[in-house]
């Protein structure tokens, strides 16, 4: 008669590296190497969304239990009344794996490519009244106009700082000086926020980064 090959069993249940526990907002202690920083805008939407009773809580907050602070969920835990509770994923990690999370997570995320096409459609299918408006950004415009004394890239740079996002128009460089203008392109977004550099639609009188 064969051996029987039988697959081994833990003694003990292993522990998983997460667990989902329902906390009262007003209990998690934010994390003071958090970066994110959130609009007025964002966070009504967030509200919003999170009131909808089609959508409500679709994705959970994340705490470290061995620091005692939130990691992920900040501006969800800043929009509720702080007895609510609240989904978190918690977990157990060194000060050292917190700070590399907090400093990778949205970053990492953010380099997948979006599919314009597959948007367009999911859009079209979404039929929740407002809910596109409640994810617009609202912005103002404002004429500024530059000193004599200082360049483009230092006016830009004391302006729009603190911006959530910035909009750059690009021109077609001229030939021959492509090196140069891609120089000036880092200069620019050096010291500003997230940087979204677009093409203009049509010709622009100047030296934009000059």
């Amino acid at each position: 008669m064969g051996d029987k090959h039988t697959k081994p069993r833990s003694s003990a249940k292993q522990a998983l590296p997460l667990r989902l526990e329902w906390i009262e907002a007003g209990s998690l202690s934010e994390n003071p190497l958090n970066w994110r920083r959130h609009s007025q805008e964002q966070l009504e939407g967030i509200r919003e969304l999170l009131q909808d009773s089609e959508v409500g809580w679709a994705g959970a907050c994340l705490f470290n239990e061995r620091t005692g602070r939130l990691v992920d969920g900040h501006a969800r835990k800043q929009v509720v009344d702080p007895a609510t509770p609240v989904p978190v994923l918690v977990g157990n990690w060194s000060p050292e794996a917190e700070a590399k999370i907090l400093a990778t997570l949205d970053p990492v995320g953010a380099m997948a490519a979006g599919d314009p096409a597959a948007y367009a459609k999911l859009v079209e299918m979404v039929q929740a009244d407002g809910l596109i408006d409640s994810v617009r950004i609202a912005a103002r415009s404002d004429a500024i106009v530059k000193p004599p004394e200082k360049s483009v890239i230092e006016v830009m740079h004391e302006t729009s700082r603190h911006a959530d996002v910035v909009f750059v128009g690009l021109m077609t460089p001229p030939e021959g000086e492509e090196g140069d203008y891609a120089d000036r392109l880092i200069d620019l977004v050096e010291h500003l926020p997230t940087t979204v550099l677009v093409r203009n639609s049509g010709p622009f009188e100047g030296r934009l980064l000059s």
